[in-house]
């Protein structure tokens, strides 16, 4: 092989590293920007991702009740076959101190701030209830996750909760494959069809 084409191989493969090397490091600080800029566009590609390869339903951004103002929104609704995942999205840059039977949490933010939030576990598990009322749902068939940012540090947090959990982006796909693979009966396929198409209707309302 002649020097000179021995040489353009080795500058293309030492391109080549450099490019993959540059990528490694500057990947997950494009993420995390991204994350920053719009967490729930961030989580909805992730979910869809899941729900894709685990050949789940998914519906975003239902709101409960959709002709009543205060009516709590789902950010996304993941239908396996042996659960429904009622998914709550927050992104918090910083620490939080939380405990799922206080009223409040403490943000510390970043910018050295801090801030007292009503407990999202608490909010979220109201709205699951009332997902549970309107559509006869069986509560026992209801995962409640509020989906936070893997960056973010809480303090002290335990699921003591069965159904009603705390989990970082990066480890819900392991959560819901723990619970798909129960040893429960699964759904029955025509009656979950019929709560689709149902929720399907609801979103169709909502969005017109």
């Amino acid at each position: 092989m002649p020097k000179e084409i021995r040489l353009a191989i080795w500058i293309i493969v030492f391109i080549l590293v450099v490019l993959a090397f540059l990528s490694w490091i500057l990947y997950p600080l494009f993420r995390k920007k991204m994350m920053r800029k719009n967490p729930i566009e961030s989580y909805y590609r992730h979910i869809m991702r899941l729900a894709k390869y685990g050949d789940y339903y998914l519906i975003n951004g239902l709101k409960i009740r959709p002709d009543d103002p205060a009516s709590p929104k789902i950010d996304h609704i993941l239908i396996g076959n042996k659960y429904f995942y009622l998914i709550y999205d927050y992104y918090f840059e910083g620490a939080v101190d939380a405990n799922m039977s206080d009223d409040y949490w403490l943000y510390h933010k970043d910018d050295g701030k801090k801030e007292r939030l009503f407990n999202p576990m608490r909010l979220a598990a109201d709205a699951s209830d009332q997902f549970s009322l309107v559509y006869s749902l069986n509560p026992s068939f209801l995962i409640t996750i509020v989906l936070i940012n893997d960056d973010c540090f809480i303090s002290q947090f335990k699921n003591d909760e069965a159904h009603y959990l705390l989990t970082p982006l990066s480890k819900l796909d392991r959560l819901v494959d723990s619970f798909e693979k129960q040893d429960i009966a699964a759904f029955d396929a025509n009656e979950l069809e019929k709560i689709v198409q149902k929720l399907h209707a609801r979103k169709e309302q909502e969005d017109a």
